[in-house]
C-alpha cells in the first residue's frame, strides 16, 4: 500500500489556526511591593506530522516561574490543567486528541503563590484517516457482492478496481461508519478476481491513495447447465458452392464431430457444408452480443428459448472473413439480445466452403462487455430432441393473389426447413387432388397448361420423422385475350393439287396475315400454306370445326398447345365453294372437348393448283353459337404468349432531386402499360417503405404531410404474367443544413500528461489545429497530448443511428440534438484502451439508438486523451437497416469554424527549439511576392507553407546556397493570413511563422 502525505498540509492546516486573546486578570494580584508577572507566550508550534495532535510553544521570560497550561472544549468553562511547564520557553505536544474538533487553551505564569494575567488560544484538530473496511463475497449466482465501510472522518471519494478495470461503483463518503454495498454482476463463475480499493482526501487536496484496500474472492459456479462441454458440428461432404443455401439439410450428414468450443478446425477440405447446433448457456442474466466468423458464407441463429422452431437470423458472413475476425463486416455482429442466467437457448451456424481456407466461429459478449471469442465449451450444450417439431415451409412462389394468363405454366417453388431433422419430401396438393413432389432441397414443382380458373395450392412439408406442416397460397389463371392475327406461310411454284406435294418442313417463301382464319379469293395459282395459330376456348365443353377450300386441305387440332399433339380433325379431298362446308362429310369433326381458358394449337394445311383459291375454318360453340370463320378475338399468334415482355413504366412526377418543403402533399404519378398483356398492379415504394399498391389506372399516389428528409422513391409496374419493370427518383423534403465538405478540424494540446479527458485544456487554445478527411486519426501521432474534432454531421437519410467510439487512450463522444453545441450530449466513451478500428470491445463504445433526420446537420465532438505507446481515435456509425460506416466518411463530415481558436492556434503554434537557426524575410510578407528564407547550411531542401487549419498550400523543391538562403514566389493560395513555414534541410525540419498581408 503506497502513502503519500505531506508536511506541507500540516503546516497550512496549524497555519489557518485562529488564535483568540482572552481579558486579563483572571487569577490573584501579585503583591504590590512584587514585581509584577509577565503572562506567558502561547503560539501555534507547526511541526507535527499527526493529524489529531496540537503544537503548542510555550514561554515563560518571568525569572524562578513556571507556566501553567489548561485546556477545553469551550471557550468560557470547563478548564483543565493539563500540564506545568518549568524553564523560559518549551515546546509542548497536545497528543491523541478528537478529530475536527476546537480545542480552546489558557496559560499563566506562576511563582510562590503569585500568578500572571491568562493567555488565551484556540485551535482546531484535522479530520483523522483510517483505512476503509472492504469485502468482497461471492453470490450463489456467480455475481460478487462488495461491501466498503468508511472509517475516516475525512470527505472521501472512493475507486474500486477489479483485476486492472474500473467497476463502476463511486461512493462519496461524508460520515464515519457509513456503509456501501454493489453487487458485481460483470463476472464469471467459477473465476478469481482481485478487487483494489483507491481513494482520494477531498479536504486535504493530496494525491490519490492507492491499494487502501483490497480482497480476492473466488465466484461459484452460478446456475449449472447440464450437460454443458460441447456441441456437435454435422459435416455434408461434395457440396458445391459457397452459399449456405446449397447445404443438403435434408438429408443425413456425412460426419458428425464434437466440438468443445463454438470454433471449427481451418483448412478442413473444400466444397463442404457444415452445420453446428445445440443449445448456449448464458453464465448471467442480462443483454449478449453475438459474432460469427468464417471462411466462405456463414449464418447464425438463435431461438428464444429452447424450442429450434423459434430460431431467427441474427448475424451472417455473406463473403469471407480470416479466422477469429470479427468485425470485418456490420453483418457479423448481432444486435443487443436479453437472456436469463441458466436457461437453455438453441443456437445453429450454417457455414459453406468452396475452396481455399476456410473457418467457422462464434463468439459472444457478456453482459458488462466482457468477450468469450469463441464461446468455451463450458457454455455449450449438445443439441438433443425432445418431441419432434413439424417443419418450417413457406411458398416463395408464386406470390399471394398472383395472376397468370391460360393456358399457364407455374413454377411452385416452397421453402421447407427443419432444425432437429431433416425435410424428406414437399407435395403440392389442390384440394383432394396431389399435383406433384419433390424430395430435394431446392423444392419445386412445374405445373403445365393449367386452365383458366382460380387455384388454391397447399404446400405439404414431411420431416424424417413423419411430422408435417403446410403453406397455402391463392393464385388465378386469367383467359387468354385473342390477339386478332392469324398467320399464313406460303410456299410458291408448286404444281398439281395434292398436299404431298408442299414441302412444309422447309422455310417458306412469304407470309401474309389475316384477322380470322379465312384468306382471300383469287388469290394466285400453283402454291401451298399453311396457317397456324393458339385458339382461344370462351366455354367448356364440346365444340365442332368446319374447313372449306379450293382446292385440297387439311385441318389439324392439337389436345394442348403443344404441335407435336395435333391430330386430323377434318378435310377437302377436292374442292368446295367459297364456305361451302357441307359438299363432303369430311369437312366436319366430330364433337371436341374443350377447356374454357386453355388455348389449344390449331392448323390448316392447303394447296392449290389452279382457278379459284381459298381457305375457310369455323367452328360452333358448346351453346349452339356458328363462328364460321373464326374470328380474330379467338385466334394467339403463334410465339406472342412464350415471349411475355415487361411492362413500360415511367415516372409522371415527381422528378428527379426535385425538392419540396417540409410536411407537403406529393403527388406520386406513373405512366403504366404493357406491350403483350396488362398491368396487373403498380407499387410505390419511399426508402424501402411500401406506400401504395394501385391496382388500375390512373396509377398515382397523394403522399401527405412529408417529413423532411432525402428519400429515394420506387415505383414497379407488374404484368399479368409476372414480369416486372421499376423506375426511381429522388427527392429532397424541408430544407437541408448539410454541405459536406469532406473534412473536419482536430485541435491538439501538447504536453498534457495522463490519460483522462478532463485533463483535456479545452478552454484554452490548442497547439495544432489538423485537417481530417475521415473521422479517424493516425496511430503513433505522439504522446503526452490531448485532442479535440469537433464539426458537424451530415445525415443522409432519416432512420435511427448507433453511433461507436474506438481509442487509445481514453475518449468521450458528444452529440447534439441540432446544429448547436450548446445542447450536446455525452453518448458513448471509453476509459481504457483498443485496437484501430476496433467497435465493441467496451458495452460503452456504444451509443443507444439515436432518431436523426435525413438532410440535417447535427454538431458532433470528439475528445481523446493520450497518454504514451499507441495512440488514435475514430468514430463510425450505423444505421438501422444496418448500413455500417466505420469510421465515418468525410462525404459525411463539415468542420466546426472557430475564427478566433484558429487564429489563437497560429499565435501559439508550437515552434520547434531549432526557430532561432532559420528566419524568413520580410515578414509580414505581401500577397503574391517573394520571400527569402535562410536555414543551417546549403543543400537541396523542401519548403512547405500550412495553413492554421494544418492544410498544406504550397510545397517548393528548393537549393540552399552556400550561406542557407533559398527565395520562393508565393503562389495564389496564400492569401492574407497567417501561415507555417516548415523547412526541411540538412535531416532537419525546423518551422517559422509568417504573416501575408
Amino acid at each position: 500500500m503506497i502513502r503519500k502525505f505531506y508536511a506541507t498540509a500540516a503546516l497550512l492546516l496549524l497555519c489557518s489556526f485562529v488564535v483568540v486573546k482572552a481579558d486579563s486578570a483572571t487569577g490573584p494580584r501579585m503583591n504590590a511591593d512584587s514585581p509584577a508577572l509577565e503572562p506567558p507566550v502561547l503560539d501555534p508550534y507547526p511541526f507535527t506530522t499527526n493529524q489529531t495532535d496540537i503544537g503548542l510553544f510555550v514561554g515563560n521570560y518571568n525569572e524562578g516561574a513556571v507556566t501553567e497550561l489548561y485546556r477545553s472544549t469551550s471557550s468560557s468553562t470547563g478548564y483543565v490543567l493539563i500540564e506545568t511547564i518549568a524553564g523560559e520557553g518549551d515546546v509542548y505536544t497536545d497528543r491523541d486528541l478528537k478529530p475536527r474538533t476546537t480545542f480552546y487553551y489558557r496559560a499563566r505564569a506562576a511563582r510562590n503563590g503569585e500568578y500572571s494575567d491568562y493567555v488565551y488560544l484556540s485551535m482546531e484538530t484535522a479530520s483523522k484517516y483510517f483505512d476503509p473496511g472492504f469485502t468482497a463475497t461471492a453470490n450463489s449466482d456467480g455475481t460478487v457482492t462488495l461491501s466498503l465501510t468508511d472509517r475516516t472522518y475525512q470527505e472521501e471519494g472512493y475507486e474500486i478496481m477489479r483485476d486492472g478495470e474500473i467497476v463502476p461503483f463511486f461512493p462519496d463518503s461524508y460520515d464515519s461508519g457509513r456503509v456501501f454495498t454493489y453487487r458485481d454482476a460483470d463476472v464469471l463463475p467459477n473465476s478469481t478476481y482481485h478487487y483494489v480499493v483507491n481513494t482520494w482526501l477531498k479536504d486535504e487536496g493530496t494525491p490519490r491513495l492507492e491499494n487502501v484496500a483490497n480482497a480476492t474472492v473466488t465466484t461459484s459456479a452460478g446456475t449449472p447447465c447440464s450437460g454443458a462441454g460441447t456441441i456437435d458440428r454435422e459435416k455434408w461432404l461434395n457440396v458445391a458452392g459457397r452459399n449456405v443455401q446449397y447445404i443438403p439439410l435434408n438429408r443425413p450428414a456425412d460426419e458428425i464431430t464434437t466440438l468443445t468450443s463454438f470454433s471449427a478446425p481451418t483448412n478442413d477440405g473444400a466444397n463442404y457444408g457444415v452445420r453446428v447446433r445445440g443449445y448456449v448457456c448464458p453464465p448471467v442474466t442480462g443483454d449478449y452480443v453475438f459474432f460469427i466468423a468464417s471462411d466462405d458464407e456463414s449464418q447464425l441463429f438463435l431461438s428464444t428459448d429452447g424450442n429450434p422452431a423459434n430460431k431467427r437470423k441474427i448475424a451472417y458472413v455473406l463473403d469471407h472473413t480470416g479466422p477469429l475476425v470479427w468485425s470485418q463486416y456490420p453483418s457479423q455482429r448481432s444486435a443487443e439480445i436479453h437472456l436469463t442466467q441458466g436457461q437453455l437457448y438453441y443456437i445453429e451456424a450454417l457455414h459453406k466452403e468452396a475452396s481455399g481456407g476456410d473457418n467457422l466461429a462464434v463468439g459472444w459478449q457478456l453482459p458488462g462487455g466482457t468477450l468469450e471469442r469463441p464461446i468455451p465449451g463450458n457454455r455449450l450444450v449438445p443439441f438433443a430432441r425432445g418431441s419432434n417439431n413439424p417443419p418450417l415451409v413457406e411458398i416463395v412462389y408464386p406470390g399471394q393473389n398472383s395472376v397468370f394468363t391460360a393456358p399457364a405454366d407455374v413454377n411452385v417453388q416452397v421453402n421447407a426447413t427443419d432444425a432437429e431433422t431433416s425435410v424428406v419430401r414437399v407435395e403440392i396438393w389442390r384440394g383432394t387432388t396431389k399435383l406433384g413432389e419433390d424430395t430435394s432441397a431446392p423444392f419445386s414443382i412445374f405445373l403445365n397448361d393449367l386452365p383458366f380458373g382460380s387455384y388454391n395450392l397447399e404446400a405439404r412439408a414431411f420431416d424424417t420423422e413423419g411430422a408435417s406442416w403446410s403453406d397455402n397460397v391463392l393464385f388465378s389463371v386469367s383467359q387468354p385475350s385473342g390477339t386478332g392475327k392469324i398467320q399464313r406461310e406460303i410456299w410458291t411454284n408448286i404444281a398439281g393439287t395434292s398436299l404431298s406435294s408442299v414441302p412444309f418442313d422447309t422455310p417458306p417463301q412469304s407470309f401474309e396475315t389475316y384477322s380470322q382464319f379465312e384468306t382471300q379469293q383469287y388469290m394466285s395459282s400453283n402454291y401451298g400454306s399453311r396457317m397456324r395459330a393458339y385458339i382461344s376456348v370462351p366455354q367448356t365443353g364440346n365444340y365442332t370445326f368446319w374447313i372449306s377450300s379450293d382446292d385440297q386441305s387439311q385441318l389439324w387440332l392439337s389436345t394442348n398447345d403443344q404441335p407435336q399433339n395435333k391430330r386430323l380433325i377434318a378435310s377437302v379431298t377436292g374442292y368446295t365453294n367459297f364456305r361451302d362446308y357441307g359438299k363432303y362429310t369430311s369437312q366436319k369433326s366430330v364433337a371436341i372437348p374443350l377447356q374454357a381458358g386453355t388455348r389449344y394449337y390449331i392448323e390448316a394445311l392447303h394447296k392449290e393448283g389452279t382457278g379459284n383459291d381459298f381457305i375457310s375454318v369455323g367452328w360452333q360453340l358448346p351453346d349452339g353459337t356458328l363462328e364460321r370463320p373464326i374470328p380474330g378475338n379467338r385466334l394467339i399468334t403463334i410465339g406472342s404468349v412464350a415471349e411475355n415482355k415487361p411492362p413500360v413504366l415511367s415516372f409522371i412526377e415527381p422528378e428527379q432531386n426535385e425538392r419540396f418543403s417540409a410536411g407537403s402533399d406529393i403527388w406520386l404519378r406513373v405512366n403504366a402499360s404493357d406491350p403483350d398483356g396488362s398491368i396487373y398492379k403498380v407499387q410505390f415504394e419511399a426508402n424501402s417503405q411500401v406506400l401504395n399498391v394501385d391496382m388500375a389506372a390512373p396509377y398515382e399516389f397523394l403522399w401527405n404531410d412529408v417529413a423532411a428528409g432525402s428519400y429515394n422513391i420506387i415505383a414497379r409496374a407488374t404484368d399479368n404474367g409476372g414480369r416486372v419493370t421499376s423506375q426511381v427518383v429522388d427527392i429532397v423534403v424541408g430544407e437541408t443544413s448539410c454541405a459536406n465538405t469532406g473534412k473536419i478540424y482536430r485541435e491538439v494540446w501538447t504536453g498534457v500528461t495522463g490519460i483522462t479527458v478532463s485533463s483535456i485544456p479545452v478552454n484554452s487554445p490548442p497547439n495544432r489545429i489538423i485537417e481530417l478527411t475521415s473521422f479517424s486519426t493516425p496511430n503513433y501521432y505522439g504522446n503526452d497530448y490531448g485532442a479535440r474534432i469537433r464539426g458537424y454531421v451530415c445525415v443522409p437519410v432519416t432512420g435511427t443511428y448507433n453511433f461507436f467510439i474506438s481509442s487509445d487512450d481514453h475518449s468521450e463522444l458528444w452529440l447534439s440534438t441540432d446544429d448547436n453545441p450548446a445542447n450536446k450530449v455525452r453518448i458513448a466513451y471509453l476509459n481504457g484502451a483498443v485496437p484501430v478500428n476496433v467497435w465493441s470491445k467496451y458495452a460503452s463504445q456504444k451509443s443507444a439508438g439515436i432518431p436523426l433526420v435525413g438532410g440535417q446537420r447535427y454538431y458532433i465532438e470528439a475528445l481523446h486523451k493520450e497518454g504514451n505507446g499507441a495512440d488514435h481515435v475514430a468514430v463510425a456509425w450505423q444505421i438501422q437497416n444496418g448500413d455500417f460506416e466505420g469510421p465515418i466518411p468525410g462525404n459525411r463530415l463539415m468542420p466546426y469554424v472557430d475564427a478566433q481558436t484558429s487564429m489563437t492556434a497560429v499565435a501559439e503554434a508550437e515552434i520547434p527549439s531549432e526557430e532561432q537557426m532559420v528566419r524568413a524575410y520580410p515578414n509580414p510578407a505581401r500577397q503574391n511576392s517573394a520571400i527569402t528564407i535562410s536555414a543551417e547550411g546549403p543543400g537541396e531542401g523542401d519548403v512547405e507553407f500550412i495553413s492554421a487549419a494544418g492544410t498544406v498550400l504550397q510545397r517548393e523543391r528548393v537549393e540552399f546556397d552556400d550561406a542557407g538562403e533559398t527565395t520562393v514566389q508565393l503562389d495564389g493560395r496564400i492569401t492574407p493570413g497567417m501561415y507555417f513555414v516548415k523547412i526541411f534541410n540538412n535531416r532537419k525540419q525546423r518551422v517559422v511563422k509568417i504573416k501575408v498581408d
